[in-house]
């Protein structure tokens, strides 16, 4: 890959080409915590549980992804894993909405090149573009979160606002 030579330098390169592409935004502490403040928060029984069912179906609505996330699972592999295993990550799931806490370990994602233009000269770094694999944990709780904000997406005329989250870090 370009002057990149082993699968050392070939990271490298790969890492140094993305860190200027995904930077890390700044923010005010202070600032933040006054915006959460000043946030009215739902009663508790405002918010629709999350049911093992309700998983169930996230994941039947799920393509089995060819690539593995950051800890190589793949979505058939939550599919194999059965109602006892959905009504956990349920669970897990409720308490991440009570506290409004993500854990940084749900949110790992792998960034993999892929080639734009297959005709192109394929060690030209400028040829890809970052692909990112998020957990499917993550994939499952957002589609959790957004049946419970779909109705306010709605817009004056009816139409729904696309919505399009995308976590790295």
């Amino acid at each position: 890959m370009g002057s990149a030579v082993g699968s050392k330098d070939i990271s490298n390169l790969w890492l140094n080409h993305y860190s200027t592409v995904f930077s890390n935004v700044s923010y005010n502490e202070d600032v933040i915590h006054n915006i959460i403040a000043s946030v009215t928060l739902p009663d508790r029984c405002d918010i629709k549980d999350v049911t093992g069912t309700e998983v169930h179906e996230i994941l039947s609505c799920m393509a089995n992804n060819k690539a593995g996330n950051y800890y190589g699972l793949r979505t058939k592999n939550y599919k194999l894993a059965g109602g006892l295993y959905y009504s956990f990550l349920a669970m897990c799931m409720n308490i991440m909405f009570i506290h409004g806490y993500i854990p940084a370990n749900a949110t790992q994602t792998v960034i993999c090149p892929t080639v734009k233009d297959k005709n192109s000269d394929l060690s030209d770094i400028f040829n890809y573009c970052p692909t990112a694999l998020a957990t499917i944990f993550l994939k499952i709780f957002e589609h959790a979160m957004l049946n419970r904000i779909y109705e306010y997406l709605k817009t004056s005329d009816n139409q729904f606002l696309v919505l399009s989250v995308v976590t790295l870090h």
